[in-house]
């Protein structure tokens, strides 16, 4: 009987430490999950963004529409890039050097933002999100790159009939911002972020 009532008094006495930690959840990176969720869930609420993690993804993404806007302002001007046109004015070198510009200015404030976004993320999401984020830098890599050509093409330009032809495919560039967007849609799922 005395060993009986010793268990009672101490499982009674284990009681609020079990509740505690049901409420608290297991320790992680920032987040906690319930106490016997199944994996997939403990992983789903480890991944789910914060709200300073959703703010500094919806500036990530306002930065992208930039960098889109200005492409698109470049694709308007046309026969230059386009169509590689032998012969062209002062007035288009200065009008496409105004827009290489704007296009580098955007793509700097989208990856200032992107690392911005990055740094807020802890290592369980940075594991998670690793092929995302990977793919994203190569992306990164590739539109500097695409930059620093058009600023090379501008710089060795000189107006005039028989000029070098402007080649600077603004297709590939869309395809990269396009893929760019379309990693930033898996993390946003992944996430929990609406978009």
């Amino acid at each position: 009987m005395k060993l009986t009532m010793r268990l009672l008094a101490a499982v009674m006495l284990a009681i609020p430490a079990l509740v505690h930690a049901q409420h608290e959840g297991m320790p992680g990176m920032g987040h906690s999950a319930p106490v016997g969720s199944s994996d997939e869930s403990a992983r789903t609420f480890l991944m789910m963004a914060t709200d300073k993690q959703r703010t500094a993804f919806a500036e990530c993404m306002d930065a992208t529409q930039r960098v889109s806007a200005a492409i698109e302002q470049m694709k308007r001007t046309g026969s230059p890039w386009s169509r590689g046109r032998a012969s062209y004015d002062p007035q288009d070198l200065r009008k496409l050097t105004e827009q290489q510009e704007k296009f580098e200015s955007a793509l700097s404030a989208m990856t200032a933002a992107h690392q911005a976004f990055w740094g807020e993320l802890n290592e369980a999401q940075k594991n998670g999100l690793d092929r995302q984020l990977r793919k994203l830098n190569h992306l990164e890599a590739d539109l500097n790159s695409s930059s620093l050509l058009m600023s090379q093409i501008l710089m060795d330009a000189k107006p005039g009939p028989g000029s070098p032809k402007l080649r600077w495919d603004v297709n590939a560039i869309t395809k990269d911002l396009g893929e760019w967007r379309s990693e930033h849609t898996k993390i946003a799922k992944t996430m929990s972020i609406p978009l």
